[in-house]
This record gives structure tokens, C-alpha cells and sequence, in this order.
């Protein structure tokens, strides 16, 4: 189950935070650049940093939403891979590795080069200077004045909205709507009244929710991944390899079916 913090912060302190988070899992990922969890870790951060900034009443605050929605996706395939290079290192023989290698390092070698550049300490000094020049002219006031009524409201209309139609219709970007309506709803919460009795069930309710259609996301790209892995040269006439493949897409759309009906459980309870 996931876990609340108890300790109330101001919008300032949390960025901070987030921002230290940032810092440390970047250095994580490059000394490890072949594994996913940092990196994974890093994109879950930054999300949270743009939910934290959306509740910000400052005029300059959505152009730095923008700027770390920028640097998030320039970042998402090089993410995507490595998940897929864990699912592909976890669920095949190592027979399979090696047919796979090439395809996957060719395939692959542009997106984590990206990576490498923008978490790079000379591209990272340069985002450094933009963001923590913007948090050093913001004021740290107290999260029940700054996060007014009104807003989290607005964020409980906006997830009530997206809850319907995906239950209703089931699409895939309104999926993707409600992972980010959720995060933005349970950021208010944390910093309005992390301590209420209510509360504390329904920020762990909203968590989940992100958490599991994150990983529905992850698994969703993974598929699309492993269709073009299969229709690679090295291993398109290779009735063996391509048979254990479509047997590891059935498991992960299963894996999915499985996330999505969690989140179904908790939106009717």
C-alpha cells in the first residue's frame, strides 16, 4: 500500500525536496545508465514536481510546467526501452539475449543517447540555473493559504470528470488524464491536510490509482516495443523466438488487463 507522508510542507519545501530527488537519481542512472529503476524513478519525480508546481498562484508557473513536460518527454523512449530490456531480461532465455542484442542496441541507441545528454552534468548545470533561479524568487507560504479551497476543488471536478468517462468509455488518453488528475488532486491534499483522518485514506486511494495506471502506461509502451523488436531482421524468421515473444506480449497485456481492473475497483468503491 502506498504511504503518507504526515509531515505537512509548503509548495517551496516539497519542490525542494523533489528537486534534491532529482539530483541524487541522476547520479544514480549514470553510473547505472543499462538500468531502468533510476530513470523510472526520476520520471516519477518530475511528475511530481509538475503536479507541485500546478498549484503554485505565480504567472511564470506554467512555463515552467511546460519546461519540465519538455524535458520529460525527450527523455520517455530512452525510459521505455530500458523497461523493455528488463521484461525482454526477465521473461526470455538468455539463448534469446544474444539474438535480440543487436536489434535492441541499434533500435535503442538514439533514445539513450538523449538520455545521457540532457542528464549530463553540463545540460544538468543549465537546468539547474533555470529552476532553482525560479524557486529562489517564489515566497514559502503556508500550504493551507496557498492551496485554496477553490483549487482543490477544481482538481476533485477535473478527476470526478475523467473518472466517468473512463469508466464509460474506456479510452486510452483519458486513461492517461486520470493518472495525472489523480497526482494532481493527491498533491493538494498532501499539502492541505496531510493529517486529517479522511484525508490520509484518500491520498493513499489517489496514489494508488497514479501508481497503477503508471505501470498500465509502462506496459502499454513495452507492447509497442516488443511489435517492432519482432519485425527486426535479426529475429523476424525466427519461428522460435518470435513464438516465446508473442507468448511474452500475452503476458503483458495480461499484467494490464489486471492493472486497469485495480483501478476500475478503486474509482466504484
Amino acid at each position: 500500500m502506498s504511504q503518507v507522508n504526515s509531515q505537512p510542507k509548503s509548495q517551496i519545501a516539497a519542490l525542494r525536496d523533489a528537486s534534491g530527488d532529482l539530483e541524487q537519481l541522476r547520479k544514480e542512472w549514470l553510473k547505472k545508465p543499462h538500468e531502468a529503476t533510476a530513470l523510472w524513478q526520476f520520471d516519477r519525480v518530475v511528475n511530481d514536481t509538475i503536479y507541485l508546481i500546478h498549484t503554485l498562484d505565480d504567472v511564470q508557473a506554467a512555463k515552467l510546467g511546460k519546461r519540465w513536460i519538455k524535458l520529460q518527454l525527450k527523455l520517455e523512449m530512452g525510459i521505455h526501452w530500458l523497461n523493455t530490456v528488463d521484461v525482454l531480461r526477465e521473461s526470455l532465455p538468455e539463448s534469446d539475449h544474444a539474438k535480440l542484442a543487436s536489434a535492441v542496441q541499434r533500435l535503442s541507441k538514439k533514445p539513450l543517447e538523449q538520455c545521457q545528454k540532457i542528464l549530463s552534468k553540463s545540460e544538468w548545470t543549465r537546468i539547474r540555473r533555470w529552476w532553482y533561479g525560479y524557486l529562489d524568487t517564489l515566497p514559502d507560504r503556508d500550504p493551507i493559504d496557498a492551496i485554496g479551497i477553490e483549487r482543490a476543488e477544481k482538481a476533485f471536478h477535473r478527476f470526478s470528470k475523467l473518472k466517468i468517462r473512463v469508466l464509460k468509455h474506456d479510452r486510452f488518453q483519458d486513461w492517461l488524464k486520470l493518472e495525472s488528475a489523480a497526482g494532481e488532486l493527491r498533491t493538494c491534499l498532501v499539502l492541505r491536510t496531510p493529517n486529517a483522518e479522511n484525508a490520509r485514506a484518500d491520498i493513499v486511494g489517489f496514489s494508488d490509482i497514479e501508481s497503477h495506471i503508471r505501470s498500465w502506461r509502462r506496459i502499454a509502451t513495452t507492447l509497442k516495443i516488443l511489435d517492432i523488436l519482432e519485425l527486426t531482421p535479426e529475429i523476424e524468421d525466427d519461428l522460435n523466438i518470435t513464438e516465446r515473444m508473442s507468448e511474452l506480449r500475452l503476458q503483458q497485456r495480461l499484467r494490464a488487463h489486471k492493472l486497469q481492473e485495480k483501478v476500475r475497483k478503486l474509482l466504484t468503491a
